[in-house]
């Protein structure tokens, strides 16, 4: 599958995929949407703490979303996430979000970005 390239288009697949677990999303879907989460967070969190929980709150199912489809992208189970609540495990699961997906897996067809 062919998807456009992009910052925007990546953040509008995101957006539309919220609540989609199934299925795939390429490093560029993921990296941008972690950038813009960060960002709005570091901006957010300039204020109180009760500011930031709207913001965590409303960004919580994206993430966790885009998050599974990674893992799918690379061949993983969305449930290999879990293994970064442990302190060893978080730079695993961004090792594994870095590697680029998959050919067909049983996840979906490999999507190329251009």
């Amino acid at each position: 599958m062919k998807l456009q390239a992009g910052v925007l288009a990546s953040l509008q697949r995101v957006g539309s995929g919220f609540i989609d677990f199934d299925g795939r999303a390429p490093r560029s879907d993921a990296w941008w949407f972690m950038l813009v989460y960060a960002l709005g967070t570091a901006a957010v969190s300039v204020w109180a703490s009760p500011a930031t929980d709207p913001w965590l709150i409303l960004m919580a199912l994206p993430l966790l979303s885009v998050s599974v489809r990674r893992m799918h992208d690379v061949g993983l189970s969305g449930w290999w996430l879990l293994v970064s609540l442990t302190g060893l495990g978080a730079p695993l699961v961004l090792f594994w979000m870095a590697q680029p997906g998959q050919a067909d897996n049983r996840f979906g067809p490999q999507i190329v970005v251009r």
